[in-house]
């Protein structure tokens, strides 16, 4: 049988270790490393005076960090992977906890503002970031009459890029499944539904600055 080794706490590490039916003793190592920490600064010069009231910043993976507010912001409870905007009073936002040497990816999506920003930070250290906000156009994926109810997981790629960009997941059970604030420019999508992974529907949407678009998607 295979078990799973995890160190946490001050601490980040993890591995896989094959124990025999016939032993009940095995020796392991593991590799572990402390977690590190990014402060971040979102920048909104560049959106108009009517659009900077924004709600959260987000993150994925959702357990790759834990906001820590720092002096004279508010103290609120949160989850991982959320940090609230309006407590930061205009400040900075520090990230505790940051999983060693793993890329995170912190985004803004609300409305037709944007703004997304990956980082590595190396165990142990701590890393200086800003998020730079702008408006941009949105996608709205809503179902087809086929589509199941649940379940959606969606991929988005800037034309172009070798990576995927953003990964969205099934949000609501009604029409719309979700909404993503995006730069203006072709993009491509990918939806796979938890029920059949194996089977997907893609295509391409142009984003226009100032514009939301409704993409339907199905079987």
């Amino acid at each position: 049988r295979r078990i799973r080794i995890e160190a946490q706490g001050n601490r980040r590490g993890s591995c896989e270790v094959d124990v025999p039916t016939d032993t009940s003793e095995v020796e392991a190592r593991c590799a572990v490393a402390r977690p590190g920490v990014i402060v971040g600064t979102l920048v909104l010069d560049d959106l108009p005076a009517g659009q900077r009231d924004i709600g959260a910043i987000w993150l994925t993976p959702f357990s790759a960090a834990r906001w820590q507010p720092l002096p004279g912001q508010t103290n609120e409870t949160v989850t991982r992977g959320f940090v609230p905007v309006a407590a930061l009073a205009g400040g900075p936002f520090r990230l505790e906890d940051v999983d060693p040497d793993s890329e995170v990816t912190m985004f803004v999506s609300e409305g037709l503002v944007h703004g997304m920003r990956k980082v590595k930070v190396p165990a142990g250290s701590e890393v200086q970031v800003e998020l730079r906000l702008d408006v941009g156009g949105a996608l709205r994926f809503r179902r087809a009459p086929d589509a199941p109810r649940e379940g959606a997981r969606i991929e988005l790629r800037r034309t172009g890029a070798t990576e995927v960009t953003r990964t969205l997941y099934d949000q609501a059970d009604g029409d719309e499944i979700v909404r993503a604030a995006l730069a203006a420019g072709e993009w491509s999508w990918k939806v796979q539904w938890s029920d059949d992974p194996t089977r997907e529907v893609s295509g391409r949407a142009r984003v226009t600055k100032g514009e939301a678009l409704d993409v339907v998607v199905g079987r």
